[in-house]
C-alpha cells in the first residue's frame, strides 16, 4: 500500500490538472440606442481580461481593451469609455442612463457564462409558446355548477409555469393559468402532473403532445376537472452534440412566465459527472477486524429507460367519447366579449361546416351532462330540468352559427337533426345524460430498467489484516477451500453496475422501493499460513437486492435494504466452501451540506446462508463531495 499510495496521489494530481480552467472567451451581440454591436471578451486568468466592440454596421472596432480585475465597477468604467465613441450623436446628458443598464446587463451576462462556458453545456431550450393557453373539460361530476369551466374549452393566461427536473424526467410541473371569466391574479387556477415525464432520450420531447396536466376539483368546484397536454403550449429544444444521446438536464427547478418565457437547460458541471466520496469503516480501526481504515468510492448514475406508468384504473372521461381531433370545429375561434370584464365565448363554424359532418356522429359536446351520482337518483323534476338545459344548449349550439336560417333544432334538416340526437342519445335516457364515475388519480407510479449505477471502490485495510489467511490443502490436485463471507469481508478493490430493475414511488407516503440487479467484480489478498506468501485472486459478486427509500427533505434522505449476494472465483486454484449466498441488511442516512456535498453513514450486517453465526458487521462514515470544482474565493 505505501508503493501504491503515491501513484494514487498521482492520478488524482493529474485528473485536477486535466480539470484546470483555460483561456475563457465570450462573444453575444446586443442593441443600444437603435444601434448594434458585438462584443469579444476573453479571460486568460482571474488577472487578465480583455473585451473589444465592434459596431456591426460597418465593423468599426474598439481596440481591445485590457484590465485585470472583472468586477461591474470597472466594466461600466470600460464600457462608458469606449462604446459611446461608436454611438453617432451620443447625449450623455439623456443617455447615460441607457448605457449604464446596458453594461450591467453585459456584465452579468458574461459573468453567468463564464461558470457556464464548456462546464455546463447547453443540452435543450424550453419556450412557453403563448402567453394564452387553452384548457379542455376532462370531467363535470358537479350537479350544481355549469360555470364558464365546465366548457370544453376555455380561454387562460399563463401566470407562471414551474418545472422541476430529476434524473431524466420532468418529476413535478405546476403551470399556473388565470381564469380569464375572473381575471384576477391572486385568483388562478393550478395544473399539475400526475406521474414524471421522460425527457432523456432524443425523440422523447415528440411525447410532451400526449403528457396531460390536470386541474383536479378546478377552481375549487367538487368534480369539475380540467386538463392542458404539455405540448400545447411548451416546446422543448434539443440541442445536438457528438457522441450524446442523453439529452436530460442538471436536477433542479425552472420557472418561466410572460416576462422571462425561455430558458436554456444545462447538463451536470463537468466535475459532477463522476460522484466521488472517502469514508472509514468503524469496525475495522480494531486491527482484529479488517475491511477499511480507508475507503475511496468513485460512481456513476446513468439513465436508461425513464418512462414512468401511473397506478391509476382508467376512468371515463368526455375524451372516452369524443375524438377532438374531428370534433367540429376542429379550430374554435376565440372571440372577446368585453374588454372590461375579459370575458370570451367561443365562435363555432358556421352551420354549413356543420352540415357537411351531417354522416358522422361527432359533433360539438359543449351540451352534454355528466354526472357523478346515478341517474335514477333524479326526480321527475330534475330530469325535466335537464332535459330544459339540454334543449338551451342545442339551440344554442345552432344560434351561435353564422347561418340565419337556422335558429333553434327544429329548424335543422331532418336528417341532420336525427343525427344529431342520435350521437347524444347514444347510452341513457332523456337524450344522452352519460353518467360518469368521479376520476381518483393515483398516488402510486413506477419505473422499470430506469438507471445503471457503475460503481468502483478501493479499500486500504489494516496492514496486518489486509490478506486472507488459509490453510492449503495438501491433498494432490485438489483446489484450496476458502470461507465465501471472508472472501469477499477481505476485498480490496472492486468494480461494478447495478441495475435498477423496478422503481415503485408512493408520493403520498414520501418512500420508494427499489429492486436491483447487478454484478460486481473484486480482488481479495491471500495469505498462505504454510508458505507466508500473499497472491490476489478474482472473483465476481451477482446481486439481487430490495430496499426502501425514504425522501421527505431535498437536504436529507434515508433508506433500508435487504440484499443477497452470490459469489463465484475465477480460476481453479481455489474453492469456496458451502457457497449457498451471502445476506446483507443493510441502512444508509446522508445530510446534505450544500448543494453538491454531502455526509453520509452506512451500516451493513453480513451473514452466510445457513449459519446466522458467521457475521460481520460494517459502520462506515463519509463524506461525498466535487473535488474537481475550485471555490471561489
Amino acid at each position: 500500500m505505501k508503493k501504491t499510495l503515491p501513484f494514487l496521489l498521482l492520478f488524482l494530481a493529474g485528473i485536477c490538472n486535466a480539470f484546470a480552467a483555460k483561456d475563457i472567451e465570450v462573444s453575444d451581440t446586443f442593441v443600444l440606442l437603435g444601434s448594434s454591436f458585438t462584443y469579444r471578451y476573453v479571460s486568460a486568468s482571474e488577472s487578465s481580461n480583455s473585451i473589444q466592440f465592434t459596431r456591426n454596421s460597418d465593423n468599426k472596432t474598439t481596440t481591445e481593451l485590457l484590465f485585470e480585475s472583472f468586477t461591474i465597477e470597472v466594466f461600466k468604467e470600460i464600457f462608458h469609455d469606449s462604446v459611446p465613441g461608436l454611438i453617432p450623436g451620443y447625449d450623455p446628458a439623456t443617455q447615460y442612463n441607457d448605457v449604464e443598464n446596458k453594461a450591467s446587463e453585459i456584465f452579468y451576462g458574461i459573468k453567468a457564462r463564464k461558470e457556464f462556458l464548456d462546464d455546463e453545456p447547453v443540452t435543450s431550450t424550453i419556450l412557453v409558446k403563448s402567453d394564452t393557453i387553452n384548457s379542455l373539460l376532462s370531467l363535470n361530476g358537479s350537479l350544481h355548477y355549469q360555470g364558464p369551466l365546465t366548457g370544453l374549452l376555455v380561454a387562460h393566461k399563463l401566470k407562471d409555469f414551474e418545472i422541476e427536473f430529476e434524473q431524466g424526467t420532468i418529476k413535478n410541473v405546476t403551470l399556473r393559468l388565470v381564469d380569464l371569466t375572473n381575471p384576477n391574479l391572486r385568483n388562478y387556477l393550478i395544473f399539475t402532473n400526475r406521474f414524471p415525464f421522460t425527457i432523456s432520450a432524443k425523440f422523447d420531447n415528440e411525447s410532451l403532445a400526449n403528457m396531460r396536466l390536470y386541474c383536479n376539483n378546478c377552481g375549487g368546484v367538487d368534480n369539475v376537472t380540467r386538463f392542458v397536454t404539455l405540448g400545447s403550449f411548451l416546446i422543448l429544444d434539443n440541442k445536438y452534440d457528438n457522441y450524446k444521446e442523453d439529452y436530460s438536464p442538471v436536477d433542479g427547478v425552472t420557472i418561466l412566465n410572460p416576462q422571462h418565457p425561455v430558458k436554456e437547460l444545462r447538463k451536470e458541471k463537468r466535475s459532477q459527472i463522476l460522484e466521488v466520496a472517502g469514508f472509514t469503516d468503524f469496525m475495522g480501526v480494531d486491527e482484529k477486524n479488517p475491511n477499511g481504515l480507508l475507503q475511496i468510492e468513485v460512481s456513476r448514475k446513468i439513465n436508461l429507460w425513464n418512462q414512468h406508468f401511473s397506478g391509476a384504473t382508467k376512468k371515463k372521461d368526455i375524451s372516452s367519447y369524443l375524438d377532438f381531433g374531428k370534433v367540429y370545429p376542429a379550430m374554435p375561434l376565440i372571440k372577446k366579449i368585453s374588454e372590461k370584464e375579459g370575458l370570451y365565448k367561443i365562435t363555432f363554424l358556421s352551420a354549413t361546416e356543420l352540415r357537411k359532418a351531417q354522416t358522422k356522429d361527432t359533433i360539438n359536446s359543449s351540451a352534454r351532462k355528466f354526472l357523478k351520482k346515478d341517474t335514477s337518483s333524479l326526480s321527475p323534476k330534475q330530469w325535466t330540468q335537464l332535459a330544459k338545459d339540454r334543449r338551451y344548449d342545442f339551440d344554442m349550439l345552432i344560434k351561435d352559427n353564422v347561418d340565419s336560417n337556422i335558429k333553434s333544432m327544429d329548424d335543422m334538416p331532418k336528417r341532420q337533426r336525427a343525427n344529431l340526437q342520435a350521437y347524444f342519445d347514444r347510452t341513457d335516457s332523456i337524450s344522452g345524460v352519460y353518467y360518469i364515475k368521479t376520476q381518483n388519480f393515483s398516488k402510486v407510479y413506477s419505473n422499470f430498467f430506469g438507471s445503471l449505477e457503475t460503481k468502483f471502490r478501493f479499500s486500504k485495510i489494516e496492514d496486518n489484516q489486509k490478506n486472507l489467511s488459509y490453510t492449503p490443502d495438501t491433498s494432490a490436485g485438489n483446489p484450496d477451500t476458502l470461507n465465501p463471507l471472508n472472501f469477499y469481508r477481505y476485498q480490496k478493490m472492486s468494480f461494478g453496475v447495478d441495475l435498477n430493475v423496478i422503481k415503485i414511488n408512493f408520493t403520498n407516503l414520501k418512500f420508494a422501493i427499489n429492486l436491483n440487479m447487478g454484478v460486481n467484480w473484486y480482488k481479495t489478498g491471500l495469505a498462505n499460513q504454510a508458505s507466508e506468501e500473499s497472491r490476489s485472486v478474482d472473483g465476481f459478486t451477482y446481486t439481487l437486492s430490495s430496499g426502501i427509500r425514504f425522501f421527505p427533505d431535498g437536504r436529507w434522505g434515508a433508506g433500508v435494504g435487504y440484499d443477497y449476494l452470490h459469489n463465484t472465483l475465477l480460476g481453479e486454484d481455489f474453492t469456496l466452501a458451502k457457497n449457498r449466498g451471502l445476506f446483507q441488511y443493510k441502512f444508509d442516512g446522508y445530510l446534505k451540506t450544500n448543494a453538491t456535498d454531502k455526509v453520509f453513514f452506512r451500516y451493513r450486517l453480513t451473514h452466510q446462508s445457513g449459519n446466522r453465526n458467521n457475521v460481520f458487521a460494517q459502520v462506515q462514515l463519509g463524506y461525498s463531495m466535487d473535488i474537481f470544482s475550485v471555490k471561489s474565493k
